[in-house]
């Protein structure tokens, strides 16, 4: 929230996209005014080139190389392929990436048993992936050629090595984990269930 709060309040100010941001408070950001601040705030590298470089929100130097890590991410539609102990797995078209749910577990947010398509952005931080608050899952159902189809695909991304755990360059591994066993202990990025981000 330290830095994804700031740097959407800063968009806005810059874009001009939602007249008034509504916030509760505790000052978070309702999902639907994110969601369109974030939505023209991945659109344009520039925005977060500019905002780790101008620094508007005065961050610490670790929060700023924390947001100039999500140069890395990835954006688009995935599956989620199933729950794990520690993370949940998403499909892209070629590659696996564990992704941490965090405090609210991703069972409990969407609204169906894996497999099931979703639209998100995947962040890296700290060693781990984490994703940007906002999950649009599709209303599909996929049949068993389809999940058979994954399987094969979730197999191979296996066999080659392509199971990522972190996005980008990791400098520590070791504190990658230790740091994704204290981000579940921290409050959750998800979209909260009163609307609030």
């Amino acid at each position: 929230y330290s830095i994804w709060r700031p740097l959407l309040a800063w968009v806005n100010d810059e874009r001009k996209i939602v007249a008034k941001l509504a916030r509760n408070a505790e000052g978070a950001i309702h999902a639907e005014d994110a969601a369109q601040i974030r939505e023209v705030f991945w659109r344009d590298e520039s925005l977060l080139e500019r905002f780790v470089a101008e620094n508007p929100a005065a961050l610490t130097p670790d929060l700023l190389a924390i947001a100039a890590s999500w140069r890395h991410r990835r954006v688009g539609t995935f599956t989620v392929w199933k729950h794990c102990q520690r993370h949940t797995m998403f499909l892209d078209d070629e590659d696996a990436h564990a992704v941490l749910g965090l405090n609210s577990a991703f069972d409990e947010i969407l609204p169906m048993a894996p497999p099931i398509m979703v639209e998100a952005t995947l962040l890296p931080f700290e060693g781990v992936i984490v994703h940007d608050g906002l999950i649009l899952p599709y209303n599909v159902f996929l049949g068993p050629g389809i999940r058979r189809s994954l399987l094969e695909r979730y197999r191979d991304a296996t066999a080659r090595g392509a199971v990522h755990k972190t996005l980008g360059d990791p400098t520590n591994a070791t504190e990658g984990r230790r740091q994704g066993r204290r981000l579940r202990r921290q409050p959750d990025l998800h979209r909260h269930r009163d609307g609030r981000v």
